[in-house]
């Protein structure tokens, strides 16, 4: 089976135009058309299930908050702000 998405790469990583799942270790093509994507299509809107779930988050975020943040709390969120943890990967597909 072939699927496509539509959507566009910002800072080295796909942004899909509607929210989706790729399943892992499966072959992929990317295919670049070179078209511009128009700037309130890639910036400004989200589809409804990306704001769901930015929504859903934010609530949760809200939550912890009125609970109060404990200093290891403070400090994890410190190091994630700061750009510490990294993405790592296993291994990459060979050619």
């Amino acid at each position: 089976m072939v699927k496509a998405y539509q959507g566009y790469f910002q800072n080295g990583q796909f942004m899909p135009l509607e929210a989706v799942t790729i399943p892992e270790n499966v072959e992929v093509f990317v295919m670049v058309t070179g078209r511009k994507m128009p700037l309130e299509s890639t910036t400004e809107k989200l589809s409804p299930a990306q704001k769901a779930v930015a929504e859903d988050f934010l609530k949760a975020l809200q939550l912890l908050r009125a609970e109060g943040f404990t200093e290891e709390d403070e400090a994890a969120i410190n190091d994630l702000q700061s750009g510490k943890y990294k993405p790592t990967f296993d291994r990459r597909l060979e050619t």
